[in-house]
């Protein structure tokens, strides 16, 4: 099986479902979470999962209570999730599940067939594989709904990320960054703070004096990535944790921060690498007037167009477009400002009337022509280039402290989950072949 494809599979890692179970002897609970249970079947599948993708040279894994203990943590937190979906009445579509299998096979120039076969040539059965693709969206939309959907950005805080960004540098820098997060629960007493804190500050003791981040991170981090050696990949700085976001710019390549409280604990970043560079963007943007007769049942299109032509004739006569426009025109919301429908460049309109825009020297006025919204008359009053990169940004920055208060709602959101929920361990290792 070639690489992209395995990396495509990496998603079953994510859901637990996926390898037969190794282990051989009879099955067992390890974990009951509220109605549901943990077996012990899926565990080992989970673990061996991890084994297999861990079997580089040079890699060395933590002890297997460790990997254990982290793999568990992680099926209780998919269980209570999958719980919450169904109460929430969230369910996915077939066609949608559907399609993403099928653009999984097609970005590996694989038919369904072949793709069915290739799974079952690594020991997984379409249908779990199916089953982890469902899950994926349905915890997607658990979180958008129940999280996501809740989240406000005021004008306020782009300002002040913006002026942030203007100090540590451009956005568009990509950053990559190991992560070692050490937790603390919520309302922890200052005993558990200044502990978290003191194992935080002798990890990066560690590090400074030579230790692999990869493999304390395995050790230590309570992160989701923690057993792929803490490594986030490249981020630019708005997609990274938003304890460690501001931070990071700040550090030089190898170097390794002090101990950062965020809400969730301590963490300990590593820069590993960066790149990228500013670039601006300029856009054609064109001001546009426009009158609209929509057709129905007293106005066909035959009506619409004579209309707009006897129009036209007045305007090319001398008569002002703006007056005509608020007298005429039926797009209510641009017929009080004379027709003006601002700046607009080719994204904003339909295709139709682009074409008719983009044909126009400026102050000239079309003929009448007709797209899915009626039938149009327009004039095009200026054109220029627009330095588009000051809205981009703030567009981009809103987007940057969404996703990054979503992050930090989602983790509050599974703890919060978890909190609430009945959890009984019963993880009585068996002996190891």
């Amino acid at each position: 099986m070639n690489l992209r494809l395995i990396l495509g599979l990496f998603l079953l890692a994510l859901s637990g479902l996926g390898l037969a179970a190794s282990y051989g002897k009879v099955d067992s609970i390890v974990a009951v979470v509220d109605d549901d249970l943990v077996m012990r079947s899926e565990l080992e599948a989970k673990i061996k999962q991890i084994l297999l993708q861990n079997r580089r040279p040079g890699v060395k894994l933590p002890p297997r209570e460790v990997i254990e203990q982290k793999v568990l943590d992680q099926l209780i937190v998919r269980r209570l999730q999958l719980a919450a979906a169904q109460r929430a009445g969230i369910a996915v579509d077939e066609g949608l599940v559907a399609k993403a299998i099928n653009g999984i096979a097609q970005r590996n120039g694989l038919s369904i067939g072949q793709f069915r076969s290739a799974l079952e040539r690594e020991g997984i059965s379409y249908k779990l594989f199916k089953q982890g693709i469902e899950e994926e969206f349905l915890l997607n939309r658990l979180h958008s709904q129940q999280v996501l959907s809740k989240i406000q950005v005021s004008e306020q805080e782009i300002n002040a990320f913006l002026s942030q960004e203007a100090r540590l540098g451009d956005a568009k820098i990509s950053y990559r960054v190991g992560h070692i997060l050490i937790p603390v629960p919520t309302g922890a007493e200052s005993s558990e703070l200044v502990k978290a804190r003191e194992q935080a500050a002798g990890l990066v003791k560690q590090l400074r004096e030579g230790a692999d981040f990869a493999q304390l991170a395995m050790r230590n981090s309570s992160a989701d990535n923690a057993l792929e050696g803490g490594d986030l990949g490249w981020k630019k700085r708005t997609e990274l944790p938003g304890a460690i976001a501001d931070k990071v710019p700040l550090l030089k390549v190898g170097q390794v921060s002090e101990p950062i409280r965020g809400s969730g604990g301590y963490h300990v970043v590593k820069l590993l690498n960066r790149k990228g560079e500013t670039q601006r963007k300029l856009i054609n943007q064109t001001q546009v007037r426009h009158i609209l007769i929509r057709t129905n049942e007293l106005t066909s299109d035959l009506d619409a167009r004579t209309r707009l032509e006897q129009l036209r004739s007045r305007i090319v006569g001398g008569d002002d477009f703006a007056a005509l426009a608020r007298a005429h025109s039926q797009d209510t919301a641009s017929a009080i400002k004379g027709g003006e429908l601002g700046w607009l460049s080719a994204n904003d309109v339909l295709p139709e009337f682009r074409q008719q825009m983009d044909a126009l020297q400026p102050k000239e006025v079309s003929q009448p022509f007709k797209t899915q919204m009626g039938w149009h008359l327009i004039q095009v009053q200026e054109r220029r280039d627009y330095d588009s990169t000051d809205d981009q940004r703030r567009n981009q920055a809103s987007a940057a402290i969404k996703q990054r208060k979503g992050q930090e709602a989602i983790q509050q959101y599974l703890r919060r989950l978890r909190d609430e929920a009945y959890i009984e361990i019963r993880l009585n290792r068996p002996e190891l072949d």
